[in-house]
């Protein structure tokens, strides 16, 4: 999108959009499914889109390096 909100584009659809600590990659769920919702990644360009798999959350390391996955089983284990 310009500066001026015109030529915007559809990036991601789902809910709970995590922008890294730079802007420039989102953590999104494509679906809600269940056990694990199924994660993916892009760039704020629409470039490389990666799959993460089914977790329950993810989120960016405070440098933005790093993304931590929780898995589903991890209540299993407890």
């Amino acid at each position: 999108m310009d500066a001026d909100g015109s030529n915007r584009r559809f990036l991601v659809s789902g809910p709970s959009p995590r922008f890294s600590p730079d802007g420039k990659t989102i953590l999104y769920t494509e679906e809600n499914t269940h056990p694990g919702k199924l994660w993916k990644m892009v760039g704020v360009d629409g470039s490389n889109l990666r799959d993460l798999g089914k977790v329950e959350d993810s989120v960016f390391s405070t440098d933005g390096r790093h993304v931590l996955c929780l898995s589903p089983e991890w209540r299993r284990r407890l």
